[in-house]
This record gives C-alpha cells, sequence and structure tokens, in this order.
C-alpha cells in the first residue's frame, strides 16, 4: 500500500490496532507501519505514549531516523514524533505521517486523535515539540540525506555543480540533512545563486565556442604592434625635430655670416678715397675655362688678375676685413667643390664690389 492510499483508506474511519485504549494516535502508526512501511508492530513500553517511539528507539526498522533542526522539513510519508508535555502535546506525545506539504516554518501530516478525539485526517502544524521524524525506506526511493560524510561529500559535489561553489557543512546541515534528495536537488535549483551561475556557465559556454581567449590574444597583439609602431614614429618624429633644429642652428649662424660681410663690406667703402670720373679702372677680362676644369677654377684665375694689378692691390688692402672671412669660409667648405665655387663666386662679387667704389664710373665687363 502506498502512502496515497493508505491516506484514502483511513481517513474518518477510527484506528485501533491493539484495541486497548480507543483509536489513538498510536494505533493508526501502527497500520501505517504493517500496511505502508511493511514492519510489524512497535510497542511504547515506557509511558504508553507517542513519545517512546523516538526515545526508546535508536532507530526503527525499516526507517532512517532524522532529528528535526530549524530549516527541516519532513518529506511526504515520513512519520513525524512529537516530545511528551509541551505546549501543543500532553503527556503521550504525539504521532503523526507527514503529507509532504510544509516549509520551515509549518508542515501538514495525516492524524488520529489530534485534536483529542478526532478521527483520521490532514492536520497542520507548526514545529513545536517536534523531536523529528523517520524517513520510510520502501516510500517511492526517497532516501533521506544523512549528516554522513559521504552524504556530504555528495551533496557538496551537486552544490558546486548547480551553484559554482562549494557548500559549508553547516550549509548542508541546515539545506539537506533530514530531507530527500528529491527535496535537496529543488533546494538546489530553486535559488538566485543556482540562476547566476547558470547563466555564469551559459556565458561561458560562448566564450569556449566563439574562442574568446583566442579573440583577446589577438587583441593584445594588435596592441602591442600598433604601441610599438607608434613608439617607432614618435622617435622618428623626434629626429626629424632634431634635424630642424640644427637646420635652424646652420641658417642663423650662415645669416650671421652674411651680416658680418655685409657690415665689413660697409665699413671698406667708408674708407674708400673718392675717385675722379676720369680715373680709370681696368677691368678682369674673363677667361674661359680649359675643358674639363670646373667652373670654380675660371672665377679663381679672374681673382689672382685682379689683385695682380695696381688698384686690385690697393682695393686688396682696403679690404682685407672683407677678404678674411671668405678665406676662412673657403677653408670651411673645401671639401665640397659645389660650395668651394659659390664661395668663390661670392668673393668676386664683393671684390667687383671694392673695384666700383675704387672708381664707380667704369663699369663692370
Amino acid at each position: 500500500m502506498t502512502y496515497d492510499q493508505f491516506v484514502a483508506t483511513w481517513t474518518g474511519k477510527a484506528a485501533d490496532f491493539d484495541g486497548v485504549y480507543g483509536a489513538q494516535c498510536v494505533d493508526l502508526f501502527n497500520f501505517y507501519n504493517r500496511d505502508v512501511v511493511g514492519q510489524d508492530f512497535v510497542p511504547t513500553p515506557t509511558t504508553g505514549g507517542a513519545a517512546d517511539l523516538w526515545n526508546d528507539y535508536p532507530s526503527l526498522p525499516g526507517y532512517k531516523k532524522v532529528a528535526n533542526t530549524p530549516d527541516g522539513v519532513p518529506p511526504k510519508a515520513a512519520v513525524v514524533i512529537w516530545a511528551a508535555n509541551t505546549k501543543v502535546t500532553g503527556a503521550a506525545g504525539h504521532v503523526g505521517m507527514a503529507s509532504g506539504e510544509g516549509d520551515a516554518t509549518y508542515f501538514v501530516s495525516f492524524d488520529q486523535n489530534y485534536p483529542t478525539g478526532s478521527l483520521p485526517h490532514m492536520q497542520r502544524h507548526s514545529y513545536d515539540g517536534v523531536l523529528g521524524w523517520y524517513i520510510p525506506n520502501n516510500q517511492g526511493g526517497d532516501e533521506v540525506i544523512t549528516d554522513a560524510d559521504n552524504e556530504y561529500w555528495r551533496w557538496n559535489k551537486l552544490f558546486r555543480q548547480i551553484r559554482g561553489r562549494d557548500a559549508s557543512r553547516d550549509e548542508f546541515r541546515q539545506a539537506a540533512v533530514g530531507r530527500t534528495w528529491l527535496q535537496a536537488l529543488e533546494i538546489l535549483s530553486d535559488d538566485q545563486e543556482a540562476d547566476a551561475a547558470s547563466h555564469a556557465q551559459e556565458v561561458g559556454q560562448v566564450a569556449v565556442r566563439d574562442d574568446w581567449q583566442g579573440q583577446i590574444s589577438g587583441l593584445v597583439t594588435k596592441v602591442t604592434d600598433l604601441t610599438a609602431q607608434a613608439q617607432a614614429q614618435g622617435r622618428t618624429i623626434d629626429a626629424l625635430h632634431s634635424e630642424a633644429a640644427k637646420s635652424d642652428s646652420t641658417t642663423a649662424g650662415l645669416n650671421k655670416q652674411i651680416e658680418t660681410l655685409e657690415a665689413a663690406l660697409r665699413a671698406a667703402q667708408a674708407t674708400l678715397p673718392v675717385q675722379s670720373p676720369s680715373s680709370t679702372t681696368p677691368s678682369v677680362p674673363a677667361i674661359p675655362a680649359a675643358p674639363g676644369e670646373p667652373k670654380w677654377a675660371n672665377l679663381a684665375k679672374q681673382l689672382r688678375d685682379f689683385f695682380g694689378t695696381t688698384q686690385g692691390r690697393a682695393g686688396l688692402g682696403i679690404a682685407a676685413t672683407v677678404v678674411t672671412p671668405i678665406v676662412m669660409a673657403l677653408q670651411n667648405f673645401h671639401s665640397d667643390n659645389a660650395a668651394l665655387a659659390a664661395a668663390v663666386l661670392a668673393a668676386v662679387t664683393l671684390l667687383n664690389t671694392v673695384k666700383d667704389a675704387l672708381n664707380p664710373n667704369v663699369p663692370n665687363k
């Protein structure tokens, strides 16, 4: 017989198993123990009341004994035992068969003689005076969890799989001990922490499927490469700035030299005597460059011929302050023929200016 069949059979019918004290709660239990659990009559030798079922037996054949806890809930078909002399029981205590309805604040059981004189019916209870309950081994395979190490290990494994973390022993005792594994699974899964863990697992599956780790590694590599490129470009920009600064410095130096030459020329012109219109200044004839000679070589010959004349020598003496920096400039550029030619050309221009100053009325040829 199943629990539900037993309830249907005895609801509203007086159950007197031993025929001694009338229909007592223990009589209904002994019918249940025989017809549903398949065990022999259980006497109550100490007081004759239901509390002896708990106090006189370490356990009952065919059951698992589970003590009441603040979070414990008796599963369906469990035999619940009350202590004697509590605010809800008399000297005998009480016994009833749990229906499975309830939580940590109340439960419902199939009772007789509670209230006193009542026939078998479903009765709602608080946990006042409840010592614990016996779980039948044969009722739907509902094995009750006990506070044993192997039970805790099994529970913790499920807890980790569902909640994503380990459970403490206290959590195990409060949530699992005294409950069936089905109830324990419901407690594990019906929780926000379980929902969050499930979501995290879903995200993790997507991460594995889409290779987030590889994508992140690739992005890190790209960032590293771009950083290296930016640093190289920064060094190039710094080098260009340095070259620009050097160029600015060189330009400033050349401008300074030009200013010095111009000042020297002005000083030389100021010291020259005024020439009469009849004075003549021989011009320096153009000497064609020999085949293969650089252009600046021809200019050098013109300088030599000019300074060989009387006025050339006189002008050279007056313009010494001008020629000296020119020679220095020629020395500075001795390694560059093009620069040397330009320097010589500049010297010729200055000397022609000196020549014109000596005899301004004679045109250059």
